[in-house]
């Protein structure tokens, strides 16, 4: 589990995945392997420890909700810490009941449940469920993750129409991934510097973390480039 931990994070023979080498680090590490335990201090500043829901406490499952929600965000940014893996697992039977009752957050986090694999992989329950969140509230966050979807169905030019609708209702997160698609210029998108830096910066301006990171990429290279 640490080696392939150790791929993950270094990307020499499979690709590059810092999440899942985060997780395979903290499997090892839990069953004792010291060798992992050093990796989770120095390649991500902590160390998980298995740890009981920290919002099962709340009074309402409405309430439950909200607190996994802004897990999600959390999330979509990238952060180790979220917890929202975990509290989606814990609370799974509190998720499809609100899910079942039509609330358009409960069908946003099973959408992103079902993509990211939590329980069991499939884009097509994620796609469908995206759509429901947004003809109920009009949400821009679950137009962003049907074009996610789309992506990764190879549907380029459709996912790139979802989410440039994202970006012009002002989600964050769509913000940035037209940028990163943008300055790599791959898979449909031609590559363009000025749009690139427009929606990184958009991106990054609206809170969007790696946004920013990517942001910051992008001007240095740009300084280099005029060196």
């Amino acid at each position: 589990m640490n080696n392939l931990a150790g791929e993950l994070y270094e990307g020499t023979i499979c690709k590059k995945n810092l999440k899942e080498a985060q997780e395979w680090y903290n499997k090892s590490a839990k069953i004792g392997n010291k060798s992992a335990i050093e990796n989770l201090k120095k390649k991500f500043g902590q160390l998980e420890k298995p740890e009981v829901s920290k919002i099962s406490s709340l009074s309402s499952d409405q309430q439950i909700l909200e607190e996994i929600y802004s897990c999600l965000d959390k999330f979509l940014n990238g952060v180790p810490s979220s917890r929202f893996k975990e509290e989606c697992i814990a609370h799974m039977k509190i998720i499809d009941q609100l899910e079942a009752k039509g609330n358009t957050r409960a069908i946003l986090i099973k959408g992103v449940c079902y993509e990211e694999g939590f329980v069991v992989k499939n884009l097509e329950k994620a796609k469908e469920c995206f759509i429901r969140a947004y003809i109920d509230q009009k949400d821009p966050l679950a137009l962003y993750e049907q074009a996610t979807c789309l992506y990764m169905d190879e549907k380029y030019h459709d996912a790139l129409e979802k989410c440039e609708l994202a970006a012009s209702r002002g989600n964050k997160f769509a913000m940035s991934w037209l940028g990163a698609r943008y300055l790599n210029g791959t898979n449909g998108f031609d590559q363009d510097d000025h749009k690139a830096l427009e929606y990184l910066r958009k991106g990054a301006e609206a809170g969007s973390a790696w946004g920013n990171q990517k942001f910051k990429t992008f001007l240095f290279i740009k300084i280099k480039r005029n060196e």
